[in-house]
């Protein structure tokens, strides 16, 4: 929940705004980012992070070989 406090600080957003963001209420914003993630079900936050960082992650570009993609050949 680290990231999403990051987020919403980098943003600028208010928690009201953040819960509009990923579906849920502003009280359950700021139960996650005062760290009270237990009153949240993992498919819940799933769904939030899939709601608010809908870019898929930076993948390094190149040729893709056993070894430049897999620790277990390395």
């Amino acid at each position: 929940m680290l990231a999403l406090r990051d987020l919403v600080e980098r943003k600028g957003w208010t928690q009201a705004a953040a819960a509009r963001r990923c579906g849920v209420t502003q009280p359950r914003i700021n139960d996650l980012l005062r760290g009270r993630i237990s009153k949240s079900s993992l498919d819940a936050l799933v769904s939030m992070a899939a709601a608010v960082w809908r870019e898929p992650p930076a993948f390094p570009r190149g040729p893709l070989t056993r070894r430049s993609h897999c620790c277990a050949y390395s």
